[in-house]
This record gives structure tokens, sequence and C-alpha cells, in this order.
């Protein structure tokens, strides 16, 4: 949580548009995600474990892809890169 609203890339863009939704997050392949935030005006207000909750977006990568975004800033442009090559479904 305290990552996404660091990067202003992100957050704050999202900020400008009044972008709201619950985004869960898991590994490609596995059947329930692992993670979930909830984004209010582009800014996450929780975030945590997933407990089967409802969700807007389900993204999905490989672990080691996971792994690797983890290291390094993504950022919006990043963002659409990943989901253009099918690395984030």
């Amino acid at each position: 949580m305290t990552e996404w609203n660091n990067e202003a890339s992100l957050a704050g863009e999202l900020a400008k548009i009044g972008f709201n939704s619950t985004i869960a997050y898991g590994i490609d392949g596995e059947e329930q995600p692992r993670g979930i935030i909830h984004i209010e005006n582009g800014k996450a207000t929780a975030a945590g474990a997933y407990n089967g909750e409802d969700n807007n977006w389900d993204l999905r990568a490989k672990e080691d892809t996971w792994k690797s975004w983890m290291k390094k800033e993504m950022g919006m442009m990043g963002l659409g890169a990943a989901y253009t090559t099918r690395k984030l479904k």
C-alpha cells in the first residue's frame, strides 16, 4: 500500500482521473489471488492478503515476474508494457 502511494507516476496519475477500484494480485495458474489492494481516488486505502473479497481486477503473472517487479519500480508505462507483452494477465 505504501509503495503504491509513494509512486507518483501511478497513484498521482490515477488520482487525477478519480480512479477507484479493488485489485487482486496473484500467480498465473493459481486458483485464487494472493493479495488485494483497495484504491480510492488513485490512492491505496487498504491492502493485505486476499480473503475472498469481490474485486474489479484480478492481475496475474508468473512468480519470478512478480519478484523482478518488486525489485524495480514499474510505473504506468511499465504496467502498460507488461500487459501488452502478456507478462501481466
